[in-house]
């Protein structure tokens, strides 16, 4: 014995849809991941993975004590020639020096 359907035929129209709906929205999950476009979380890790292989610092705290480690470095350096340019006698050697331009001319 065959049973009847109960369902009408406007269930069976939002079901199509639902199902066309559904398709479509794999369609573009797949034509994404075949053209190469990166998602979100493929961006994100891309990203972080470039810091990590460039030598970058990712945590905050970190990258503060970087800098003020290169300030002091830095500090150091400008107390060295400041050293070294006050201390007299100061030599002056001129290599070349230019031909003076007369007011006439």
């Amino acid at each position: 014995m065959r049973q009847k359907n109960a369902t009408g035929a406007g269930s069976n129209a939002y079901r199509n849809g639902a199902l066309t709906a559904i398709a479509v929205l794999l369609a573009t999950l797949l034509a994404q991941s075949t053209v190469g476009l990166p998602g979100v979380s493929q961006a994100d890790a891309q990203s972080r993975s470039a810091t990590r292989q460039t030598g970058g610092i990712i945590n905050p705290a970190d990258q503060r004590q970087a800098m003020i480690a290169e300030l002091k470095r830095l500090n150091d350096k400008i107390d060295t020639l400041s050293d070294r340019l006050g201390r007299p006698p100061f030599d002056v050697n001129v290599m070349r020096m230019p031909r003076p331009q007369s007011d006439g001319d």
